[in-house]
């Protein structure tokens, strides 16, 4: 196998400056090789070669990508000649794929230096996105194809409950925790030992244990609680830019007895 240099950047020289003529006579070893590198079938005519290397490339999320996560942040691989990026970004594909900096229709959100774009707005669950990079040098532009992803289509409940859901013979000195849902900005924790009180209670109820920061996963009951007795718990997600998600409604029974140490 030919030795082949993975810095696209070095061969740039070929496309520019020697015509088809030429690079018939070199050896079908060098663009087979070249082709590895570039994932171009070697047949390409350098017209087409040399517009791979000036336009953005290898896209995150990859294009199609499916179940992305909603605070996803876009990032490329720059052009060789790029000084700065124009970025287009929307749900509209022909909008992204017909707009420029004149007519913005309304996907175009700007030039940057940076390889990487951070959604200004709240991506929406289970939606498809399409966003395309044009590459600038000076009064170049190198448009980019269209991309696209889709969010993952999540309800953004609380999960994984510990104690596990219907769990019995649990101590009575054990705290409860959780997995938080996907767009999570805080918790509101619901106890209590009755089923339709916790299943209906809100934040002025009596089983409303708090509001916990995004990073507290867990809530220990105030005091030891109380044997064989069956509770009911319920975590509550706030999401800040999306809808609350309201959590299911678990239980636990506390050991029927008391443990005690010779």
């Amino acid at each position: 196998a030919m030795d082949i240099s993975t810095d696209l950047a070095e061969y740039s020289w070929v496309y520019t400056q020697i015509p088809d003529w030429y690079l018939r006579t070199v050896p079908e070893a060098y663009f087979n090789a070249l082709a590895d590198v570039t994932g171009l079938p070697p047949v390409t005519p350098c017209i087409e070669l040399w517009a791979y290397l000036l336009r953005a490339k290898d896209p995150f999320p990859a294009d199609g990508a499916q179940n992305v996560h909603p605070k996803v942040v876009l990032s490329w691989e720059a052009g060789i000649k790029a000084a700065s990026h124009d970025v287009y970004f929307g749900t509209d594909a022909d909008a992204v794929g017909d707009a420029n900096t004149s007519e913005t229709l309304g996907v175009h959100v700007g030039r940057q230096d940076a390889c990487e774009y951070a959604p200004a707005i709240f991506l929406e669950l289970g939606q498809t996105y399409y966003w395309r990079i044009d590459e600038v040098n000076d009064v170049n532009i190198w448009q980019g194809g269209v991309w696209s992803f889709t969010v993952v289509d999540d309800d953004g409940k609380a999960g994984n409950p510990s104690p596990a859901n219907g769990a019995t013979n649990v101590p009575g000195d054990t705290s409860l925790s959780w997995s938080p849902g996907l767009v999570a900005g805080s918790h509101d924790v619901y106890l209590g030992t009755d089923y339709d009180a916790v299943n209906d209670a809100n934040t002025s109820s009596s089983e409303f244990k708090g509001n916990q920061n995004v990073d507290v996963n867990s809530y220990e009951p105030p005091g030891p609680l109380m044997i064989g007795r069956t509770y009911y718990w319920r975590i509550d997600e706030i999401n800040p830019g999306y809808g609350d998600s309201r959590g299911d409604v678990w239980s636990f029974t506390v050991i029927p007895y008391v443990v005690v140490d010779d």
